[in-house]
């Protein structure tokens, strides 16, 4: 258990730091573009990336998360997978070639046609990225993924702000995303000696997980791009790129803090499968911190959107601070749900964490179908009802699994939510108001707001008696 326990910890680390590079070299990237492109260029290729994610989305057939949960997979097991993957891959790249006119019909806006049809040569280019980086994963190799998933952001980010000084419109970021697809399936077989080759000889023992990891997939897919949807079938370019710039703004923090855990947590969980009480309390010490990250990050997002607005993109984009707002306490939730379904699917229940995923995507569907009347605002505000509504059915199907219980796991959650409401209304109180400089307000609250959430959250921690878990972790490490 222990070593389970230190590759925990280390994965999780690595996963962070990697997502957190990737995330810094993505937000230079933004705040670049953001001012060399308009609100309609991103949301022109916001809205060609949307029909291309939902059909690339059948493609995600959990091939790698089957090699990951397979105990002994043979080079006939990788081999399948690859050979599974092109020819997804061939077969999306033809549908969305063929189903481009459908971008102009559902956006009405002619130029995507062009621009789905070159973005649909990723799905076939991507199919053929080396299956042995997989073994990077499995084996619990998080600093060599740190290394090719870096390498890959760097040479996409170079590639597409050459294009974007020269071309100054969208197709500087279509070029960009295929482009760095292409360079980036190159990099994987210069970082991994593995060559595959065509075989299907194990499609039965690959497929036999693969169908409830495509289910949750598509669900997640749906769930994810329903409220963006919307706003592109009921607004403009201009409209759908402030919709999707502040989209990513606003839940950016939270999930780049959480996303990174839950691919290192797959997995280790996988391996305590078998053990429900090491892994009830590996789950337990991972959702502490998670509950710290997302209460402390969304709520912190919330709370500065409009000078983070301002500080980071400009004053042309001054229309997406609500959308930011509601989208960061939305970015908190979705952070807060999402560690619990890699638990799921790697205890074995496929079709629990496809009924979950799909029973997100059809309410956020409905919600903000019945939002879109409402404006943009609105359909950010149903996102966020979704997430309050649906959070504690996730945690009552992780009980149902596991020896733990609702009591458990809201106990883990009342002191960052406590501190986070804490740390809104102190920085609220003593916001600078009188200092022209949205930068210099920014930074002020966001010192106000760290200091007070670390306050508040070890004050709370030590009248609820001082329990091990992060806080103990943290004052242990203030005490070296």
């Amino acid at each position: 258990m222990s070593e389970i326990s230190r590759s925990l910890v280390s994965g999780s680390l690595w996963m962070i730091g990697m997502r957190w590079t990737l995330r810094g070299i993505g937000v230079f990237s933004t705040l670049i573009l953001a001012r060399l492109l308009a609100p309609e260029d991103f949301g022109l290729v916001a809205m060609s990336m949307l029909l291309v994610g939902a059909v690339e989305v059948f493609s995600q057939t959990g091939q790698a998360l089957a090699l990951i949960r397979h105990p002994d997979p043979t080079r006939e097991h990788f081999n399948t997978a690859w050979t599974l993957t092109i020819a997804m891959g061939a077969a999306v790249t033809l549908v969305l070639w063929l189903a481009a006119p459908l971008a102009e019909t559902l956006f009405h806006e002619p130029r995507a046609v062009l621009a789905v049809r070159i973005l649909s040569l990723r799905a076939l280019v991507g199919g053929f990225e080396n299956i042995g980086i997989v073994k990077f994963r499995k084996d619990l190799l998080f600093a060599s993924e740190f290394k090719l998933q870096v390498a890959q952001r760097v040479i996409n980010l170079a590639s597409t702000l050459g294009l974007a000084f020269w071309l100054q419109n969208y197709w500087a970021l279509v070029a960009g995303i295929l482009g760095g697809r292409v360079l980036g399936v190159a990099l994987s077989y210069l970082m991994h000696p593995y060559r595959p080759r065509l075989c299907l000889s194990k499609l039965g023992d690959i497929g036999a997980f693969s169908v409830w990891m495509l289910i949750v997939h598509v669900a997640q897919f749906a769930q994810d791009k329903a409220d963006e949807v919307a706003v592109g079938a009921s607004t403009d370019t201009a409209a759908m790129g402030r919709y999707n710039v502040a989209a990513d703004l606003a839940m950016a923090p939270t999930v780049e803090l959480v996303l990174p855990m839950t691919r290192a947590l797959f997995p280790i969980f996988s391996k305590l499968a078998n053990e429900p009480e090491a892994l009830a309390r590996a789950y337990l010490g991972v959702f502490s911190t998670v509950a710290i990250l997302c209460f402390s990050a969304a709520t912190g997002i919330s709370v500065v959107a409009a000078d983070l607005t301002l500080a980071l993109l400009g004053e042309k984009w001054i229309e997406a601070i609500p959308l930011v707002e509601m989208l960061a306490l939305s970015g908190g939730l979705y952070g807060l749900m999402q560690g619990s379904i890699p638990l799921i699917s790697a205890c074995g229940h496929g079709r629990l964490s496809a009924t979950i995923t799909l029973s997100r995507a059809v309410l956020t569907a409905l919600a903000v179908t019945m939002a879109v009347q409402g404006g943009m605002e609105a359909i950010a505000g149903a996102r966020l009802a979704v997430g309050l509504v649906i959070l504690p059915g996730v945690f009552a199907a992780l009980c149902r699994i596991l020896p733990i219980t609702l009591g458990q796991i809201a106990s883990r959650a009342v002191r960052p939510a406590l501190a986070a409401a804490g740390m809104a209304m102190v920085v609220k109180l003593l916001h600078a108001d009188s200092i022209p400089w949205p930068l210099v307000r920014l930074l002020l609250d966001a010192g106000t707001g760290a200091v007070t959430f670390t306050i508040l959250l070890l004050a709370l921690w030590a009248l609820s008696g001082r329990p091990d878990g992060p806080e103990a972790a943290l004052v242990r490490s203030l005490r070296r």
